[in-house]
């Protein structure tokens, strides 16, 4: 079965409402702290670890170049760490959120950032503080 079939199927069942299932890249100089945040805040093992090497483009924006100020990009041009942190969320919906919130802005916080295959729970305002808007409209109209 194909992922993209797959992705479909669970975001019409009820357990994507009740799993966490992001994965995400972190700066390997913060993938300490992240271990440390996930630790703490999740305590389930094991988690997926997958080195993203750097190749000049950005592994969340496949056509953006990076460079040190590009804000697509790595932000030093090195490696990522990219975590996959899959679990049974909270139960009911305001803990979910949160939950998931929680883990956005550390990933914010420490310089990452989120694949959006899985659900976002940013505001406007944040998800376009993190994503090229112009890129993203260029690329649709595309």
């Amino acid at each position: 079965m194909h992922t993209r079939v797959m992705y479909h199927a669970l975001d019409k069942s009820v357990h994507s409402e009740m799993y966490i299932i992001p994965d995400v890249a972190i700066p390997y100089p913060a993938a300490g702290k992240f271990v440390e945040y996930l630790d703490e805040g999740f305590g389930d093992y094991p988690l997926w670890l997958c080195p993203l090497p750097s190749t000049g483009v950005s592994p969340m924006s496949p056509r953006t170049r990076t460079t040190d100020s590009d804000e697509e990009g790595t932000g030093d041009g090195k490696m990522l760490q990219n975590f996959g942190v899959w679990r049974p969320g909270p139960k009911g919906r305001s803990a979910f959120v949160e939950f998931n919130r929680s883990l956005e802005r550390k990933v914010a916080d420490l310089g990452g950032k989120k694949w959006l295959y899985a659900h976002a729970y940013y505001t406007e305002e944040e998800f376009w503080n993190i994503h090229n808007r112009e890129s993203y409209d260029a690329l649709r109209k595309k």
